[in-house]
């Protein structure tokens, strides 16, 4: 059975839809206004869970690499995803579009051991791409 809260979502969804009629849209925010009445507390949002602390033994590998040439800037970004997913750590990685040629910094969360790994997977990554000649961009 739906719960109030689930209901007067549905409610307003109806009475907001731009395709809804307008008699419509009155009735569906008459019954929200009727749903309030029943439950009060559906006047105010709900309260959002607080993000979880990390667990013991959980690590951060942190890193910016720059420099990069926009030929290598995907591949890079996705050996590291796929790296990071394969070691299951949770990661963050984004492109820093000032720097130029760009820089990514890279974020890894998860077991040290995996971290660590994961650290020096950059750091040969790195050392591949720099290996390379640079090619015009």
């Amino acid at each position: 059975m739906a719960s109030d809260r689930d209901r007067l979502d549905k409610v307003f969804a109806i009475a907001v839809n731009p395709g809804a009629y307008e008699t419509e849209a009155v009735a569906a925010l008459r019954a929200a206004r009727q749903l309030i009445k029943k439950n009060p507390a559906l006047a105010h949002p709900p309260l959002h869970p607080r993000p979880k602390a990390a667990p013991l033994g959980e690590h951060s590998h942190q890193v910016r690499i720059t420099n990069i040439a926009p030929f290598w800037l995907y591949i890079a970004i996705n050996s590291l995803s796929q790296q990071a997913y394969g070691l299951g750590l949770k990661s963050k990685i984004l492109i820093d579009f000032k720097a130029m040629p760009y820089a990514l910094d890279v974020r890894c969360d998860g077991a040290e051991t995996d971290c660590d790994a994961f650290a020096r997977y950059v750091d040969r990554l790195v050392d591949y791409i720099n290996s390379q000649p640079r090619r015009p961009s």
